[in-house]
């Protein structure tokens, strides 16, 4: 119900002032869809992983001030 929109334009509008990693781990990878189309003009950066192992890694990259999720598992 629009969580997929609500999280790639909250991410482009934060992505004005800050560093953005959108991570979609939701196995439909809707937000994955969404960024490949957009391309180079997607205004942040992206990553699609339902490995937990690897998305608890994501917490620990330097050069992101804001990390939103698109999930369906939460840590």
């Amino acid at each position: 119900m629009g969580k997929t929109t609500t999280v790639m334009n909250l991410a482009a509008a934060l992505s004005r002032a800050n560093n953005v990693l959108v991570v979609d781990v939701d196995p439909q990878q809707s937000a994955a869809r969404w960024a490949e189309r957009a391309g180079d003009d997607l205004p942040f950066d992206f990553a699609a992983d339902v490995d937990p192992n690897n998305i608890m890694g994501l917490r620990d990259l330097d050069g992101y001030d804001i990390v939103p999720r698109r999930h369906a598992w939460q840590p």
